[in-house]
Protein backbone atom coordinates (compact mmCIF):
# COMPACT_ATOMS: atom_id res chain seq x y z
CA UNK A 1 0.00 0.00 0.00
CA UNK A 2 2.73 2.62 0.64
CA UNK A 3 4.71 1.49 -2.67
CA UNK A 4 1.57 2.18 -4.56
CA UNK A 5 0.91 5.71 -2.38
CA UNK A 6 4.95 6.50 -3.04
CA UNK A 7 4.40 5.77 -6.87
CA UNK A 8 1.33 7.85 -7.54
CA UNK A 9 2.95 10.54 -5.33
CA UNK A 10 5.65 10.89 -7.48
CA UNK A 11 3.83 10.68 -10.61
CA UNK A 12 2.03 13.52 -10.01
CA UNK A 13 4.86 15.34 -8.90
CA UNK A 14 6.55 14.93 -12.59
CA UNK A 15 3.08 15.56 -13.84
CA UNK A 16 2.96 19.04 -12.08
CA UNK A 17 6.61 19.86 -12.90
CA UNK A 18 5.55 19.07 -16.35
CA UNK A 19 2.84 21.39 -16.34
CA UNK A 20 4.58 24.33 -14.39
CA UNK A 21 7.12 24.10 -17.01
CA UNK A 22 5.02 24.00 -19.95
CA UNK A 23 3.04 26.87 -18.74
CA UNK A 24 6.34 28.76 -17.84
CA UNK A 25 8.39 28.33 -20.30
CA UNK A 26 6.13 27.55 -23.70
CA UNK A 27 2.30 29.78 -22.42
CA UNK A 28 3.22 32.58 -20.84
CA UNK A 29 4.61 35.47 -23.47
CA UNK A 30 5.74 38.57 -21.10
CA UNK A 31 4.59 40.91 -24.01
CA UNK A 32 2.84 40.25 -26.96
CA UNK A 33 4.78 41.28 -30.17
CA UNK A 34 3.28 43.15 -32.73
CA UNK A 35 5.10 41.03 -35.65
CA UNK A 36 3.69 37.84 -34.12
CA UNK A 37 0.15 38.89 -35.26
CA UNK A 38 -1.36 37.89 -38.51
CA UNK A 39 -1.57 41.31 -40.25
CA UNK A 40 -3.41 39.30 -43.46
CA UNK A 41 -5.98 39.06 -41.59
CA UNK A 42 -6.90 42.60 -40.65
CA UNK A 43 -5.62 43.61 -44.54
CA UNK A 44 -8.42 41.19 -45.31
CA UNK A 45 -11.17 43.10 -42.98
CA UNK A 46 -9.99 46.49 -44.16
CA UNK A 47 -9.71 46.10 -47.80
CA UNK A 48 -13.09 47.67 -48.48
CA UNK A 49 -12.32 50.74 -46.31
CA UNK A 50 -11.70 54.07 -48.64
CA UNK A 51 -10.93 56.24 -45.84
CA UNK A 52 -7.71 56.58 -43.79
CA UNK A 53 -8.89 58.06 -40.55
CA UNK A 54 -11.11 54.95 -40.30
CA UNK A 55 -8.62 52.56 -41.35
CA UNK A 56 -6.96 54.06 -38.58
CA UNK A 57 -8.87 53.45 -36.17
CA UNK A 58 -9.96 49.69 -37.47
CA UNK A 59 -6.09 49.00 -37.12
CA UNK A 60 -6.15 50.56 -33.64
CA UNK A 61 -9.14 48.74 -32.65
CA UNK A 62 -8.04 45.42 -34.17
CA UNK A 63 -4.46 45.58 -32.72
CA UNK A 64 -6.26 46.52 -29.17
CA UNK A 65 -8.47 43.44 -29.33
CA UNK A 66 -5.41 41.17 -30.28
CA UNK A 67 -3.52 42.19 -27.51
CA UNK A 68 -5.96 42.30 -24.75
CA UNK A 69 -6.78 38.77 -25.77
CA UNK A 70 -2.95 37.55 -25.12
CA UNK A 71 -2.97 39.96 -22.46
CA UNK A 72 -5.80 37.80 -20.48
CA UNK A 73 -4.48 34.57 -21.27
CA UNK A 74 -1.24 35.56 -20.14
CA UNK A 75 -3.32 36.43 -16.74
CA UNK A 76 -4.87 33.22 -16.52
CA UNK A 77 -1.92 31.38 -17.31
CA UNK A 78 0.13 33.14 -14.10
CA UNK A 79 -3.00 31.74 -11.88
CA UNK A 80 -2.64 28.23 -13.32
CA UNK A 81 1.40 28.53 -12.55
CA UNK A 82 0.65 30.31 -8.76
CA UNK A 83 -1.93 26.82 -7.91
CA UNK A 84 0.49 24.42 -9.48
CA UNK A 85 3.75 25.89 -7.63
CA UNK A 86 1.72 25.58 -4.33
CA UNK A 87 0.24 21.61 -5.58
CA UNK A 88 3.72 20.58 -5.93
CA UNK A 89 5.69 22.08 -2.99
CA UNK A 90 2.94 20.56 -1.06
CA UNK A 91 3.61 17.37 -2.51
CA UNK A 92 7.00 17.83 -1.90
CA UNK A 93 6.46 18.27 1.64
CA UNK A 94 4.40 15.61 2.09
CA UNK A 95 6.90 13.43 0.31
CA UNK A 96 9.73 14.45 2.77
CA UNK A 97 7.03 14.60 5.73
CA UNK A 98 6.69 11.21 5.53
CA UNK A 99 9.99 9.68 4.65
CA UNK A 100 10.97 11.19 8.15
CA UNK A 101 8.14 9.65 10.32
CA UNK A 102 9.09 6.14 8.94
CA UNK A 103 12.26 7.09 9.70
CA UNK A 104 11.60 7.75 13.27
CA UNK A 105 8.74 4.73 13.49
Amino acid sequence: MKKIQTITKAISIILLTYLLVDLVVFKINTMPVLTQINHDDFIAEADNIKDLSIAKIELKKWINERYNSVYSQNDSDVKYVYIITIILLLSIFDIFLSSRQKKNI
